[in-house]
């Protein structure tokens, strides 16, 4: 799940990505802000390649594109309904840890 993680955070965050699709070995997204993207990250789970355009940005990758998606989705739903990493400790959970790697 962590490389799903760096790349959500390599196209500029949740809030930063508008659509992702998975299609063969491509991860398609279309980033609200594309200067928010930062390849250095994307490329730190070592990528194919990766290619842009406008707000359009294509990661090859080494292996079926679809489950990847699917945990990036996953990492994206969890951010957007205020269950992301940086706010875990925002909430008092009566003394139980919900740590996870």
């Amino acid at each position: 799940m962590e490389a799903a993680r760096q790349l959500v955070r390599g196209l500029g965050g949740a809030d930063n990505i508008g659509e992702l699709e998975p299609c063969m070995m491509r991860i398609r997204a279309t980033c609200k802000d594309p200067t928010q993207v930062d390849e250095g990250i994307i490329r730190q789970t070592k990528p194919l390649a990766v290619v842009r355009s406008g707000n359009y940005v294509q990661i090859i990758v080494r292996f079926n594109a679809t489950d990847m998606v699917e945990k990036m989705r996953t990492v994206i739903k969890s951010s957007n309904s205020g269950n992301g990493q940086d706010d875990d400790d925002s909430e008092d959970s009566g003394g139980e840890s919900d740590t996870q790697e």
